[in-house]
């Protein structure tokens, strides 16, 4: 189980998340405000799923009024392995979800940039 609480920087700013909800197979961390949280889990069966989320949330105000909205960002990794005889060790895992996190922060961001652009 991680620790309580956790931290998310976002914008430089560092977010203090203490667990709102722990289980067996999910915890969520969650700011005191509730704008920024993070979610952890986990399905197990014939494959092994994780689940990484952040989100983080505010209030707007519609363009064409001043309806104020609620609105959020979700960023998920879900890193999804055979659960019975699989050729990958964790450490080999790990270096899939680096090659991925380090595609999308390299150059600034840039990749993350042209995702967020619509390019494929």
């Amino acid at each position: 189980m991680f620790a309580d609480p956790q931290s998310l920087t976002i914008n430089t700013v560092a977010q203090s998340l203490p667990a709102v909800s722990r289980g067996e197979n999910a915890s969520i961390y969650r700011k005191a405000d509730g704008l920024v949280s993070l979610r952890l889990s986990k399905q197990i069966g014939k494959r092994q799923r994780y689940l990484v989320e952040a989100i983080q949330t505010k209030e707007s105000t519609t363009p064409f009024s001043s309806i104020s909205i609620t609105q959020s960002v979700k960023v998920q990794l879900i890193i999804d392995i055979p659960s019975v005889g699989t050729a990958f060790s964790d450490t080999e895992v790990k270096y899939v979800v680096n090659a991925l996190t380090d595609w999308l922060s390299a150059s600034s961001f840039s990749n993350t940039l042209k995702v967020l652009g619509q390019e494929t």
